[in-house]
C-alpha cells in the first residue's frame, strides 16, 4: 500500500513498523467508512485467531520436516519423507 507523507510521519511518531502495516493489511478486519474510505482494525478477535493459525503452521512445519513431492505439471505423483532430519 501506498504511504502519504501524513502517514509516513504518524508510523515513525506512533512506533510502527512495516511488518505491522503487513499483518494489519492481511489479517485486520474491513470496515468501510463514508467518502470510500476503508478502516482496517486488528482487535483481540483477530489476533487470537492469526495466533491459532499460526500455531497450526508451526505444528505442521515439525511434521512435514524432510517432506518430499514429486510432481508432474500440476499433478502429485507421489509424497514422502526424505531421511530424518
Amino acid at each position: 500500500m501506498k504511504k502519504t507523507k501524513h502517514s509516513q510521519k504518524r508510523f515513525q511518531q506512533r512506533g510502527f513498523t512495516d511488518l505491522m502495516l503487513d499483518v494489519i493489511e492481511n489479517f485486520g478486519c474491513f470496515q468501510r467508512l463514508p467518502k470510500g474510505t476503508e478502516k482496517i482494525f486488528f482487535g483481540k478477535k483477530e489476533a487470537n485467531h492469526l495466533l491459532n493459525e499460526l500455531k497450526r503452521v508451526i505444528q505442521v512445519l515439525d511434521k512435514i520436516r524432510g517432506g518430499t513431492m514429486i510432481v508432474d505439471g500440476n499433478s502429485i505423483i507421489t509424497v514422502y519423507k526424505h531421511g530424518s532430519f
